[in-house]
């Protein structure tokens, strides 16, 4: 399963955290950031918007950052400007946050829409309209697209001799039941 799939299934999270390149790019403090700065900047705000808040311990944040606790001093004098107290033991980037609660907000407004178009649509009994289009089992359809090794013969490889490509055909599932289509 892709990580970012497993992700969207814990708790409701959403797994992509907006950044907004250019806000991002002209914000002072970043831009006066070292590499080694930016990128334990950057590693605790995707940590905050997974998990809300982050550590306020030098030493917890030098893990988080992969490096040591001498070094985070030396970063955090940069980075720790970008985080504000959120309770006992844990900061948060206020912007980060700001953009959480505006990308919930627009992901309900389309959930609402899309509940609206659908009620206008097909009703609200949650009952269906109509037949169903079609049963789509191998019995009922039994001729199916297949990939084929690449070949040198003509069709959709010409030209790309050992590129790799591959060809369409179709088999008929029963007769590849009985042996007789391959």
């Amino acid at each position: 399963m892709a990580w970012w799939w497993s992700m969207a299934k814990k708790g409701g999270k959403s797994p992509a955290c907006p950044i907004f390149v250019r806000d991002y790019m002209a914000d002072e403090d970043v831009v006066l950031m070292d590499l080694e700065q930016e990128g334990a900047y950057l590693r605790l705000l995707f940590y905050q918007w997974l998990e809300g808040t982050v550590p306020d311990d030098i030493e917890s944040l030098a893990r988080m950052c992969r490096t040591t606790p001498q070094r985070m001093r030396r970063i955090w004098k940069r980075v720790g400007v970008k985080f504000e107290s959120a309770g006992p033991g844990r900061l948060r980037n206020a912007t980060l946050e700001r953009v959480r609660a505006e990308s919930k907000a627009y992901q309900n407004k389309m959930a609402e829409n899309g509940r609206k178009g659908a009620a206008s649509r097909w009703g609200n009994d949650g009952k269906a309209n109509g037949k169903a289009n079609g049963n789509a089992t191998a019995e009922s359809s039994p001729a199916v697209a297949v990939a084929l090794p690449p070949s040198n013969e003509g069709g959709c490889t010409e030209g790309h001799r050992g590129g790799g490509m591959t060809r369409l055909g179709t088999i008929d599932l029963n007769r590849y039941r009985q042996g007789t289509d391959g």
